[in-house]
């Protein structure tokens, strides 16, 4: 009878043997799973923290380098107009110098060719004067009395000029008259020079008028200073465009580390079930 009951007690021995391997089991995969959970909620506080620094970072680019962009392109636009006004001006003083420098010269050699004139024409008329003259003394030679004088016609010569020398003299006159020509003609155009060289002047003086009125408006009035303004211009919008470059490429990396954060709380929910 005792055998009997124990033989009787042996399927119930068994299967206490069987539930306690599964609640080791079980015991072994809730240690597991909070294992598991633990490993994955460190995983979602640190993406938690470093989808936090990278919002900030990108926050950041964008505040610094995204959004004053316009302003930096407009900052550069200024700074090209103000260096190109101020080159202009330079430009436009150095060659109103030079005008003034070469119409100078021009007035001078206009002032010496006129002087030149004015003695050629004194010589000419002094030549002309004393061709007359002596023309008038070889005539005088050369009446005849009740024969017509060549110039009035008569016949009678009361007084003609004695002791006349002929005229001569000729060539020298035409060569004086040759001269004069020459010498006004130099002057003439000397005088034009003189004009176009004034016209020139006026409109650089001009151009150079108007530089001055727009280089007026400008905060930097030194071609150096805005030279060195433009280069920090062009600088800072380069820097900006290439941090652009890294805000979309962190911007991209944050997306990814949202939905790995989404998956590792999910595995951490999953884990918690279990």
């Amino acid at each position: 009878e005792k055998a009997a009951g124990i033989s009787a007690l042996l399927p119930d021995v068994a299967r206490l043997d069987e539930l306690g391997l599964k609640a080791l089991d079980l015991e072994q995969q809730a240690a597991d799973a909070a294992k598991e959970a633990e490993v994955q909620e460190i995983k979602v506080r640190n993406l938690i923290d470093r989808i936090e620094n990278g919002e900030k970072y990108i926050g950041n680019l964008y505040e610094t380098h995204i959004l004053p962009q316009p302003q930096f392109r407009e900052n550069l636009t200024l700074a090209e107009k103000a260096v190109e006004a101020l080159t202009q001006q330079a430009e436009s003083a150095k060659a109103a110098a030079a005008l003034q420098h070469e119409k100078a010269g021009a007035e001078n050699r206009l002032s010496m060719a006129l002087k030149l004139l004015n003695a050629k024409e004194a010589i000419a008329v002094k030549l002309e004067k004393a061709f007359r003259e002596n023309a008038a003394k070889e005539l005088a030679q050369t009446l005849r009395e009740g024969s017509p004088c060549p110039v009035c016609g008569a016949t009678h010569h009361p007084a003609p000029h004695a002791g006349a020398e002929p005229a001569g003299g000729h060539d020298r006159l035409e060569e004086t008259r040759e001269a004069v020509r020459a010498a006004r003609e130099e002057a003439d155009v000397c005088r034009t020079a003189v004009a176009e060289l004034a016209a020139r002047l006026q409109a650089a003086e001009d151009t150079l008028r108007r530089s001055e009125e727009i280089c007026s408006g400008l905060a930097v009035t030194d071609p150096e200073a805005a030279a060195k303004q433009l280069q920090a211009a062009r600088n800072r919008l380069a820097e900006a465009e290439a941090k652009a470059v890294d805000y979309q490429r962190f911007s991209a990396s944050l997306e990814d580390l949202k939905k790995s954060r989404e998956i590792a709380q999910a595995a951490t929910a999953a884990a918690v079930q279990r």
